[in-house]
């Protein structure tokens, strides 16, 4: 997905919709932007990433939501990031990222009060220091992202999949008892 493309978010939310009309039960936000944010953020790369991250995150839910009142059940999990709780690094366009986030971490709280009487739970995940294929297309090797100053424990760097795991247990009906909750899987980073 391309920075600023909110209409491509819009456009999947619809699409996932009309495909499965008769019964979406779970549904994960988009993660994040894929886009590389420079330290002196120009307004319009703000607005475009504020767009995908908040904004793509409550169209996706805007969507779906009828869909899981009509079937009488439902999860959401929306991916929002640390950067939300503690926010993000002070280079980068870090203030952007984590500006964008927190508006997610926000909506899951309030969305996981306003549906649960339709039976519809809404968590969030807030995933620490990954290691993605962005990192690695902008030149950091999975050594350096595990740096001890990345990474604190265990010492090695986050997966995709362990975010997925933990999205798939937030989904699942073995977590009919969980809603408005935020998953940090970070490798304790936040403890520190």
């Amino acid at each position: 997905m391309e920075t600023g493309s909110i209409s491509r978010v819009r456009n999947r939310a619809l699409w996932v919709a009309a495909a499965h009309e008769e019964g979406i039960t779970a549904w994960p936000t988009p993660a994040s932007t894929q886009g590389r944010i420079e330290v002196r953020c120009a307004t319009s790369t703000t607005i475009s990433v504020l767009a995908i991250n908040a904004t793509g995150t409550w169209l996706g839910m805007k969507n779906v939501l009828p869909i899981m009142q009509k079937a009488g059940h439902g999860s959401i999990v929306n991916v929002s990031s640390l950067a939300a709780i503690i926010s993000g690094p002070a280079v980068g366009g870090g203030a952007a990222y984590s500006a964008s986030k927190g508006p997610v971490r926000s909506l899951t709280k309030h969305a996981a009060q306003w549906f649960a009487k339709d039976r519809i739970r809404v968590n969030s995940v807030h995933p620490g220091p990954i290691y993605t294929s962005l990192m690695s297309n902008y030149g950091i090797t999975e050594e350096q992202a595990a740096d001890p100053v990345n990474v604190t424990l265990p010492p090695h760097i986050g997966e995709s999949s362990d975010i997925g795991y933990g999205i798939l247990y937030l989904a699942s009906d073995e977590a009919k008892f969980v809603t408005g909750e935020e998953l940090i899987i970070d490798g304790g980073y936040a403890t520190h």
